[in-house]
């Protein structure tokens, strides 16, 4: 891995790339070719620049450059970064022509889609769960219900005909942005609190495991009284074994939506089967498409 460093002491940026001008001249640039820099610079503090410089390029700086002061390596830190793909919403087009016009865009909830009547969009068992924890010997077992507080958007990972036959639709777009399209949307809700998202997880039922090492009965006992059972300890124990799964997890007749889903959670009390908002920010982050 090659090393890199920052040369500090420019007081603004037009002086640090006056020198990163330099810099690229003496590597053997032309003077007045398309490449002017070498160098990313950076602000350092809000009165200092410097520029970042590999390695192999050490031999350009002078030698009052390559002093303790003046050139500190940068330690390395590998990059984590997680993947958030484009999405596809089917709609009605009449409704995706209103979101394009004025930003108008309806969230749904858990409960509304437990009142649709047709297979594709209706799952009366959303949110509904069994956790299970192993731990060892012993297990708990619990019924869960989750996500009652949050609006949800779902769309699909899936961009095919088979898609607008599934869901009778009409239409589709694109969020070429998903993240930033999440971020708008949270910005216009009352109570905001928090959001969720990601793919959907498929599975034969609705049972989640999960194994929890060191796990004891004992460990839901109340430090009160050792007769009877913290509720509250339970209660993290339960969450604890069943994460997000509890609001992504569908079964597997659900499985061809390839369903990638947006939660966002408010302190809206009680939380409506779903609302209509304009959202006109959030329409830069999409794009309408063209069924053929």
């Amino acid at each position: 891995m090659k090393k890199k460093y920052i040369l500090n002491g420019f007081s603004n940026r037009d002086e640090a790339q006056k020198r990163n001008h330099i810099f690229a001249v003496k590597n053997g640039h032309e003077e007045n070719s398309g490449i002017k820099y070498m160098f990313n610079p950076h602000c350092l503090i809000k009165e200092e620049w410097g520029l970042e410089i590999s390695e192999e390029y050490l031999h350009l700086l002078d030698d009052s450059e390559k002093t303790s002061d003046r050139l500190k390596e940068i330690p390395f830190q590998p990059f984590v970064q997680s993947y958030i793909p484009m999405v596809f919403r089917y709609l009605e087009n009449k409704y995706i022509d209103q979101f394009f016009e004025d930003g108008t865009i309806r969230l749904s909830s858990f409960k509304k889609f437990h009142q649709h009547i047709d297979e594709q969009r209706g799952d009366k068992s959303e949110g509904n769960n069994m956790i299970v924890g192993n731990g060892g010997e012993k297990q708990f077992t619990a019924m869960t219900y989750s996500g009652s507080d949050a609006f949800v958007l779902s769309t699909s990972l899936m961009l095919n005909e088979q898609m607008y036959i599934d869901f009778k639709v009409d239409g589709c777009f694109v969020i070429e942005k998903p993240f930033e399209f999440m971020d708008s949307i949270a910005k216009k809700l009352e109570s905001f609190k928090g959001v969720n998202f990601g793919p959907c997880l498929y599975k034969p039922d609705r049972i989640i495991q999960r194994n929890m090492p060191g796990f004891d009965l004992d460990s839901f006992k109340s430090d009160d009284d050792p007769n009877s059972m913290d509720m509250g300890k339970m209660f993290n124990s339960i969450q604890e074994a069943g994460r997000n799964d509890t609001l992504f997890a569908k079964t597997n007749e659900y499985s061809p939506q390839h369903e990638y889903r947006f939660l966002w959670h408010t302190e809206m009390e009680p939380l409506p089967d779903y609302i209509d908002i304009k959202v006109p920010e959030a329409i830069e982050f999409c794009r309408k498409l063209n069924k053929k």
